[in-house]
């Protein structure tokens, strides 16, 4: 009789425990696939976070960009040119404030006209076929009338580094400062987008884990 009753009792508590089983097991799917989700969420507000923070970094270099182009002793300098002026004000001033790698000006055949080189350490060569490839100067032209300059920006590397670019066209509104319509020159900043930089909006935004990794082996 013992033996038929716990017979029976096991028979009954098979499918309570088999229900248990398939309900713990969704519990743990459930809270996996939550937790999932959340790490999703996550990372897709860190990456929203950072690309804005990103965004906001390189509008504050055009407009600084653009300011200097549309400074008539940065257009002067251009015309009588003043290295040591031009070394303090557009050159140390501006890369060691703003952690810029270079300061350049390029003109309408690609060529420098006048380089700050900070940290940069390439031949001039080097970054002249750079820029004429990445299309800058034809960009720049779209805009030759406006006043103050349009500034525009975009990424570019120069050896196996990656750089951000923000550049306009000298431009004045003062008549005696005008620049020939058809030698138009570029105000262009280099900053760099190394480990460094990202440390530094990972600490601004309290995001950690981000890291800069080359996926493309074009270089110049």
């Amino acid at each position: 009789m013992r033996t038929d009753t716990s017979q029976r009792f096991l028979n009954m508590a098979y499918p309570v425990v088999v229900i248990m089983v398939i309900s713990v097991g969704l519990l743990a799917w459930s809270l996996y696939h939550s937790r999932v989700k959340q790490t999703e969420i996550v990372a897709q507000l860190s990456e929203r976070t950072m690309a804005s923070s990103m965004e906001e970094a390189a509008h504050s270099l055009d407009l600084i960009a653009r300011d200097y182009a549309y400074w008539d002793e940065t257009v002067q300098f251009y015309r009588s040119p003043d290295h040591d002026w031009a070394k303090k004000q557009i050159g140390l001033y501006l890369n060691e404030t703003f952690d810029l790698s270079a300061s350049l000006m390029l003109d309408q055949n690609n060529k420098l006209v006048w380089q700050y080189q900070h940290d940069l350490n390439l031949p001039r060569e080097q970054v002249e076929r750079a820029l004429a490839k990445s299309g800058l100067m034809e960009q720049l032209l779209t805009h030759w009338a406006a006043v103050p300059p349009q500034a525009i920006s975009g990424y570019l590397m120069l050896g196996r580094e990656l750089y951000s670019l923000h550049a306009a066209l000298l431009t004045s509104d003062n008549e005696s400062y005008q620049v020939k319509p058809d030698n138009r020159i570029a105000l262009i900043l280099l900053r760099p987008i190394d480990q460094a930089y990202l440390d530094h909006l990972s600490e601004q935004k309290q995001i950690d884990g981000l890291r800069l990794e080359l996926i493309s082996s074009m270089s110049e």
